[in-house]
């Protein structure tokens, strides 16, 4: 079975290279063969067993699945296993079910699910593997990201008349640079995987442009917003609408406003059909603590956070130690609004020769396109710099505010790979001396010789000096090598050779990075005991076990969440509810005494071995090497009626009125709707906070339906009744009474509730928000202009021909 991905992979690789020769200038069949070489060599260990693109060794050191024996292996990438596969193990459970993947039931007591963008769900890789299993799936999309980087770098190099032996030097020092290494799984990496791809269909426009390139481009950007992460795909986007001004603008012609106007033409395209994916999320960030804390930081000061320690990997990615050895420790000083694991801070290294010929070109070569490089080169350092005046403009710009800035790492190390391919490319059109390259390369062997040389102390003191003359003797080994060759081997040799050091060399440097894992999700006893019971019930984690969102890869829900896209409100109720510190990034509970825990329709607690639970209402229902199980006696229902409530619009009150309460027969809501007043002949009656209202006892909720997406309860109540769910009220759920639109209410701070009028009848619960169907409105409006425009410019192109 394992190999279907990779005869997947050869197939859409070679459709790939068959479309683009139809559209620009084709790749030759020697490089693209090279270039599926490489991916095969580097994704073999995946590619070829039965084993899997998704690093599991992290669920190795927590229970359930530390019982199973498997060593832990150290990587940074830690949540593509806790958040990445469930969540799109979720998505693609509804899409192959006939749903659309807007609702996660098991995160969080309910979250956004495609909207959170980190599925990437909608993306052309994604879709591809849709039909095999999740691990195979999430090979082949590994796969094809380094093969479409390949690709595209080679092509855009190509469209700049850099010879294919060189062009083939800048895709492999790019592809396989550390950032896209370390990020290759992730929707980062993704959506940054995609720039390259959009500047090669930016030439295509310019030098032909036709329906076909338009659409072309269109397409490329269209990518940019399917990835799943909005803010590497806005940095994306900035630089190659840059790149279309610089291209345009550097020769002005009679036709240059019309190729901008086409470029900006593409760009609007590409965001009404993609709409769908990034309005709703726009919509949903001011909802989010991240959104909250970065809108605070326009306000304070933020000088001194930037050392030498968080620019020197750009030169010595390793200088701070690495993941897989467990050496890594963050640069100082540190702020606690800037990500400082490895792959925030090591991530721009794309190999010491490439680095030398970069300078090589940055003071020797005359291309035209070199100075949009070192401008990028310059805007990214600046940028990660965090350059007083250059940061406060940033700070400034709507959502480029609230990005994470260290992440324009990759637009570094994709101007040190193109620029170096440049100075490669001179050299082979005798245009640079191999003096030249080699003062260039001696530059280099001198930065990191003294970078280590001014840190022998320190290494000694950590007792890494070992493993760092390791990794500093990588670097200068392939410098080294460089040197010896220019000016001895003939220039093509040269460049080959130097292909192949420069690959070695990130290769080793990053070597662990990814490693493949099986079995991915072991399926322990304690895992099948919850699974049993049938219906809506959610489970808790208790001490570092079951880490937050993985439960959902099994279909469990899980009451934890650490999905950037959080309802504040909820998350305030759930770590008061169960005594869960506001630091605590795995959310380890610390109580379970709380009548919350019943109201959140918790049924199953699971504890892994040691000590057994002593809490009231809990019974043993499994025990194993791999944990027990606790059952729930008092869990309440998902859905259920309350004849009495307290109105309560301040969220800090309701907080606290749900200690008082007991929320078996009482429930706080945030107000009362003015159609419910006017349907219960009240209208416009004004209610004070605080007020108790009751109403005649004796209704029944049963559920009906319960899907991904959707509820439908059957009432029967003799009077108004609320409906209580424990359903977190994201904006988004729309309530219909036997068909008729309702309005929803906030139950207990956080929740989804509804006033349901008197009688029998069907109450369907349905999270779709008003933003997803207005973005497809806007997507059909661009199908429809794209289907009549397009065939109307190709006519008006073929009359003008006669």
């Amino acid at each position: 079975m394992f190999l279907v991905a990779p005869i997947l992979f050869l197939c859409l690789a070679w459709a790939i290279h068959w479309i683009w020769g139809r559209i620009g200038d084709g790749v030759p069949r020697r490089v693209t063969i090279f270039f599926l070489a490489l991916v095969f060599l580097y994704e073999g260990d995946a590619l070829l067993t039965d084993r899997h693109e998704i690093p599991a060794g992290l669920a190795f050191k927590a229970y359930p699945w530390r019982a199973t024996g498997h060593e832990p292996v150290e990587a940074n990438t830690g949540i593509v296993f806790t958040q990445l596969v469930p969540w799109t193990t979720s998505a693609r459970s509804q899409i192959l079910d006939g749903e659309l993947p807007l609702w996660n039931r098991t995160a969080g007591a309910g979250t956004p699910l495609a909207h959170n963008q980190q599925t990437a769900i909608f993306h052309p890789f994604t879709l591809a593997g849709l039909l095999l299993p999740v691990g195979d799936a999430w090979t082949l999309t590994a796969s094809l990201r380094l093969f479409w980087l390949l690709f595209f770098v080679f092509v855009l190099l190509r469209r700049w008349s850099v010879s294919a032996p060189a062009a083939t030097f800048g895709a492999v020092a790019y592809a396989f640079c550390t950032f896209n290494v370390v990020w290759l799984l992730f929707p980062l990496g993704l959506a940054a995987m995609m720039l390259p791809s959009a500047l090669a269909a930016t030439e295509e426009l310019i030098l032909h442009r036709t329906p076909a390139t338009f659409l072309t481009l269109t397409f490329m950007l269209s990518l940019l917003g399917l990835a799943g992460h909005p803010e590497v795909a806005l940095m994306a986007a900035i630089v190659a609408s840059l790149y279309a001004l610089y291209r345009v603008g550097r020769h002005w012609t009679r036709r240059s406003g019309s190729d901008l106007f086409c470029f900006a033409l593409a760009g609007v395209a590409a965001m009404m059909l993609t709409s769908p994916v990034w309005l709703p999320t726009l919509t949903l960030l001011p909802e989010t603590p991240r959104y909250a804390a970065f809108e605070g930081l326009r306000e304070r000061s933020l000088q001194d956070r930037i050392s030498a320690d968080w620019l020197l990997p750009l030169v010595a990615p390793n200088v701070l130690g690495t993941v897989p050895s467990a050496t890594y420790r963050a640069p100082v000083p540190s702020d606690g609004s800037i990500l400082s694991d490895y792959g925030e801070v090591a991530s721009g290294y794309a190999g010491a020769g490439t680095l030398a010929f970069a300078l090589v070109s940055i003071v020797f070569s005359r291309r035209p396109c070199r100075l949009f490089l070192i401008l990028l080169m310059a805007g990214a350092f600046l940028t990660l710099y965090e350059a007083p005046g250059w940061h406060w403009i940033l700070m400034k710009i709507p959502l480029v505010g609230i990005a994470l800035h260290q992440r324009v790492r990759f637009l570094w190390a994709a101007g040190v790979a193109l620029l170096a391919a440049l100075a490669l490319d001179d050299y082979l059109k005798g245009r640079l001396s191999a003096a030249q390259l080699r003062w260039g390369l001696i530059v280099a062997t001198s930065m990191v010789a003294g970078i280590l040389f001014f840190r022998l102390k320190e290494f000694m003191i950590r007792n890494v000096l070992l493993e760092q003359v390791g990794w500093f003797g990588m670097s200068l080994l392939s410098l080294t090598l460089l040197i010896a060759m220019a000016g001895r081997l003939k220039p093509m040799a040269f460049v080959r050779a130097a292909v192949i050091v420069t690959f070695i060399e990130i290769v080793v440097l990053t070597w662990g990075y990814n490693p493949a894992g099986t079995p991915i999700y072991p399926r322990t006893p304690s895992v099948m005991r919850m699974k049993q019971h049938e219906g809506p019930s959610r489970i808790a984690a208790m001490e570092w076990s079951f880490i937050p969102d993985t439960p959902g890869y099994y279909g469990l829900e899980d009451l934890k969440t650490t999905d950037p896209i959080q309802l504040t409100p909820y998350m305030k109720v759930f770590r008061h509810a169960l005594d869960i510190a506001p630091d605590s990034y795995d959310q380890i509970i610390g109580s379970l005494d709380h009548p919350l825990v019943d109201f959140l329709n918790v049924r199953y607690v699971y504890k892994p071995p040691g000590e057994p639970l002593e809490v009231e209402g809990f019974r043993l229902v499994y025990r194993g090497a791999d944990g027990d199980v606790y059952e729930n006696r008092h869990v309440q229902e998902r859905y259920q009626l309350r004849s009495s409530f307290i109105i309560q619009p301040d969220f800090a009150a309701t907080l606290s009125a749900l200690d008082r309460i007991d929320t078996r027969s009482v429930a706080v809501i945030d107000h009362i709707p003015e159609k419910i007043l006017s349907q219960a002949g009240h209208a416009g009656a004004q209610l004070d906070p605080g007020t108790e209202l009751s109403l005649k006892p004796g209704g029944s909720a049963r559920l009906k339906e319960y899907r991904s997406n959707s509820s439908a309860i059957e009432i029967d109540a003799p009077d108004w009744s609320l409906l209580v769910t424990s359903d977190s009220d994201w904006p988004g759920w729309r309530a219909h009474w036997n068909g008729e639109r309702i309005p929803t209410v906030r139950v207990n701070g956080a929740f989804v509730g509804v006033l349901v009028p008197p009688g029998k009848g069907t109450l369907n619960l349905r999270y779709r928000p008003k933003s997803f169907d207005r973005a497809l409105n806007v997507s059909g409006l661009a199908v429809v202009l794209l289907t009549i425009g397009l065939p109307a410019w190709q006519i008006s192109r073929v009359i003008r021909r006669r």
